[in-house]
């Protein structure tokens, strides 16, 4: 796993993995935390925003495969390592995947 600063060449890298078309927010982000799989892309979450919203994205074929809880756990550690007080996330009830992970 990689934590990283959002800049432009992140942002390029999200757009050229495809993953930036699942979830276009994830450019908008001031961190990420991406996880690779023979230097592909296959998930993203980060945080931003003044109430330190989360995301979180994995590339379909490999959902299911215990990457999101991976990534989630990075960002709560991470958030706590930059001292953040709280982070929010929004969820839509009908992605069960996305609402069994939360």
């Amino acid at each position: 796993m990689k934590i990283l600063q959002v800049n432009e060449l992140v942002k390029k890298q999200l757009r050229e993995s495809g993953i930036s078309k699942l979830m276009k927010s994830l450019e908008s982000c001031e961190w990420v935390v991406l996880e690779e799989i023979d230097n592909r892309i296959v998930g993203v979450a980060g945080i931003g925003g003044l109430f330190h919203v989360s995301g979180i994205q994995i590339i379909p074929e490999f959902q299911g495969k215990g990457i999101g809880k991976k990534l989630q756990s990075t960002v709560i550690e991470e958030s706590k390592r930059r001292g953040y007080s709280f982070i929010t996330m929004f969820n839509d009830p009908r992605n069960k995947p996305s609402a069994n992970l939360h």
